[in-house]
């Protein structure tokens, strides 16, 4: 192996290992704050920077468990578009039975839908949600080919949400992580002619006037938190916005309120992406203790994406967490219910 084909690997593996890690990163400052305003929150927390979740450490929900899987998906599957789908629908039937707390209602839906025996290509429930967006990041980076990109977030997006909106927002953040990977940009000016050129400007009407009030509000240097928009645009706006610094990207999507751990992960996932996970903070990574999304996992977990190599089953790669997860996910619950009584108590 040449040391040119060596260093174009290892800058793949850092491409993908960002965008793992830098989405679950985000995911994990961002969720003490979901659901608070800019203002209450930072009285109420301060910044989030360390960990505010639990004495500065901090555990992920189900934008990261959601990436991971897709990853694994893909791995297994080989990115064969009908296999991918069976395996991303009997890994989505697993984790719900693991009761995660605080579950999209559509996405709740159809999961119970799958485990009723719905096929996977009729599980979806009419709904706009942000499901498919927390899961799209590391399709398009995994994936170079544009068409399948397009096949995949669609079926990702179709077990979940059927609404064209939800696929069209998923496809915008899959071809953002896309763009930092295959395309190795040096600036932002070229994103919206990549996706322009690609067709995935989102088809329904609306949704195209806000991307397009996207791009005038960047040019227009207006801050995030004044750019009023759904949430996949205000995740990339956070993004565009900083790209040289991720801990100015979370900072940015937290201070937009609102539902900030899925705002927090798909920003952070095109951050790291783009910045590699050289780029990100190192310290920051220490304070997610929640197996297996610690930084080594996740970048073998990454090592395998980029080959996808599928010699050895991926079941390992989860270990017991099946067995374990529902008693996790207690005690992430406990933890989010205090945080809830907190939040009675002043300064308001």
């Amino acid at each position: 192996m040449s040391i040119s084909s060596v260093g174009s690997e290892y800058l793949s593996i850092d491409c993908v290992h960002g965008c793992l890690a830098g989405g679950a990163l985000g995911d994990s400052l961002g969720l003490p704050y979901e659901g608070l305003s800019s203002k209450r929150g930072f009285r109420l927390l301060g910044g989030p920077f360390p960990n505010r979740l639990f004495f500065g450490y901090g555990m992920v929900s189900d934008d990261t468990e959601h990436a991971c899987l897709t990853a694994i998906s893909l791995i297994n599957s080989q990115a064969q578009v009908n296999r991918f789908r069976d395996q991303l629908a009997s890994s989505l039937k697993v984790w719900f039975l693991c009761l995660p707390p605080a579950t999209g209602i559509a996405t709740a839906k159809a999961c119970i839908r799958l485990l009723l025996g719905v096929n996977p290509m009729h599980s979806g429930v009419q709904s706009a949600g942000n499901g498919p967006a927390m899961r799209a990041a590391v399709i398009g980076c995994a994936v170079e080919d544009v068409d399948l990109v397009r096949s995949l977030v669609d079926v990702s997006s179709n077990l979940t949400h059927r609404d064209r909106r939800a696929s069209d927002g998923a496809f915008l953040v899959a071809m953002a992580s896309n763009w930092c990977r295959f395309q190795r940009p040096s600036d932002s000016r070229s994103f919206f002619d990549f996706i322009e050129q690609h067709g995935a400007v989102p088809k329904d009407k609306l949704f195209a006037q806000k991307f397009c009030l996207l791009r005038q509000s960047l040019e227009a240097g207006e801050e995030t938190s004044d750019f009023a928009s759904v949430i996949v645009l205000i995740a990339l706006h956070a993004w565009l916005s900083n790209l040289d610094s991720y801990a100015d990207v979370i900072l940015t999507c937290i201070r937009c309120g609102g539902d900030t751990d899925t705002v927090a992960s798909i920003a952070g996932s095109l951050s790291g992406a783009y910045l590699g996970f050289e780029g990100l903070p190192s310290c920051f990574g220490d304070t997610i203790v929640d197996y297996p999304f610690s930084y080594p996992r996740l970048l073998s977990l990454s090592a395998r994406l980029v080959d996808f190599d599928s010699s050895r089953s991926l079941q390992r790669w989860l270990g017991l967490r099946w067995l374990l997860m529902p008693f996790r996910n207690i005690v992430l619950l406990m933890i989010v219910l205090l945080h809830g009584i907190r939040r009675i108590a002043p300064p308001y």
